[in-house]
This record gives structure tokens, C-alpha cells and sequence, in this order.
């Protein structure tokens, strides 16, 4: 049950994308169950769940609701389909694209936000984030080739803005839930001898020295500061754990 959605994303989620016969679908398909009408009480909300009003194409690969579940963004990968394609793995020497779409709930219609283009051979990613607590942003990390960016959207306005990451192999970032800046951490939840922080705008701040490599577990209660352990080795081979909270 982990998996459902409030019934603005349930619905949201759904979004049909018609596969086209150009493109390979991805090996990573996003896939929704269906339910018949109902409600289910569960850590203290409740969610309401229904049969679909569309369904997501195979190419679609991550779905990100907004804090207030008004917004959707979708995440589209493809590949041009050749004959080294399979039914369930697309030729990644071929090109292809990567693309965002924002559906709207309230008006239940959806327009593209950003694309990239892919050449043969081209490595593209993008690691769907959190979306800020007080603005209609969201962040995602943005990699094509060697070079990460952070991808910054405001699905309203349909604006969209790239910011060129420092350059350390960070993963993606982490929004505080009541203040408007998030982490950049990578994908084993670490950060090597420093930090950064950024904030809606796509400002990143100066690099905030850590002892060593420091595991965060997420954020404080209030959002107010980012908390981590950091594991040190005793002279007589025992293990020592301190816990640190880094306020940007």
C-alpha cells in the first residue's frame, strides 16, 4: 500500500503518454495498479483510490507529485528503435531523448517542460528530487554525459533553468520539508569532507567542511538542518559514532 498515491496523484499518476512506433520503450517501465473505488486510513492520512483515467505509456520512468499533490511532473526516456532493440531494452547507442511533462490535476491536461536530446552513444539521467516547501519548484539532478547539473522547474509558469553542479560526483538533492533550500548528497546518502546547499533560486552556497565522510539520515523535525553520523576506528580497533546536524 506504500505505493498509492492521495486520489489528485492517483488520477495524476496515470497520465496516458501514446507510445510511438519511432521510439524503443525504456527497460524501466512505470507501472500502476488498478483499484476499484475505495479509501484506506494509514499513518494517520487517508488515501483514496479509484480506476484510472489513463495509463502511463511504457516509456514513462518516474513520476514526482507535488508537497500539495496540485502538480505531477513525468519522467520520459527514449531511444530510436534499431535492430539491436529488444521489447524489454532499448539500444543505448542509438539516439533518443529525455523529457519532462507537467500534468496539471486541477485542469487534468498536461505540456511538456523540458527536453534533451540524446546522441548515439550519449549516457543521459535524471534523478527525479523533492520539491520545495514553500514554492510551486521543484529540483532534479541532470546528467548527460560527465557533466551534473541540477534541473530546476516551476511547472506553473513553465519555466525551466539548468545550474552547473560543483564538480564532485553528487547524486541528487534533498529538500528540506519547511524551508526552501535542499542538500546535495550522493546516491549512498553520503557526502565526502563537505556539503553544499542551494536554494529555489538555484544558488548553491559555499562548500560547508564535514570531518570525513558523514551518512545523513534526512532532515530535522523543523527542516531546519540537515543530520548525519560520521563513524571513527579507536586505537583499539573499536568503532565511535558521532551524530552531527549541519544547518545551512
Amino acid at each position: 500500500m506504500r505505493n498509492l498515491f492521495p486520489l489528485a496523484a492517483t488520477v495524476a499518476a496515470t497520465l496516458l503518454f501514446p507510445p510511438c512506433a519511432a521510439f524503443a520503450q525504456t527497460a524501466h517501465n512505470f507501472r500502476l495498479p488498478v483499484y476499484t473505488r475505495g479509501s484506506l486510513t494509514a499513518g494517520g492520512r487517508v488515501w483514496t483510490v479509484g480506476s484510472p483515467e489513463m495509463i502511463a505509456a511504457s516509456n514513462v520512468v518516474g513520476v514526482s507529485p507535488s508537497r500539495d499533490y496540485k502538480h505531477l511532473l513525468i519522467v520520459r526516456q527514449t531511444r530510436t528503435l534499431t535492430p539491436a532493440t529488444t521489447s524489454r531494452k532499448p539500444d543505448d547507442n542509438a539516439p533518443g531523448e529525455l523529457s519532462v511533462s507537467w500534468w496539471n490535476v486541477k485542469t487534468r491536461r498536461s505540456r511538456e517542460l523540458w527536453r534533451c536530446d540524446l546522441k548515439p552513444g550519449e549516457f543521459g539521467d535524471l534523478w527525479l528530487g523533492d520539491w520545495f516547501a514553500e514554492s510551486n519548484t521543484v529540483a532534479l539532478r541532470f546528467i548527460k554525459g560527465k557533466e551534473y547539473r541540477l534541473l530546476l522547474l516551476k511547472p506553473a509558469i513553465g519555466e525551466a533553468k539548468e545550474v552547473v553542479l560543483p564538480p564532485t560526483d553528487y547524486s541528487g538533492p534533498r529538500s528540506s520539508p519547511t524551508q526552501n533550500y535542499a542538500a546535495l548528497v550522493d546516491p549512498a546518502g553520503s557526502c565526502e569532507k563537505e556539503i553544499h546547499f542551494f536554494d529555489a533560486t538555484g544558488k548553491i552556497g559555499d562548500a560547508i567542511a564535514l570531518p570525513g565522510t558523514v551518512y545523513f539520515q534526512g532532515w530535522s523535525d523543523d527542516g531546519a538542518a540537515f543530520l548525519g553520523s560520521h563513524t571513527t576506528e579507536n586505537a583499539d580497533g573499536t568503532t565511535r559514532n558521532q551524530w552531527y546536524a549541519v544547518n545551512p
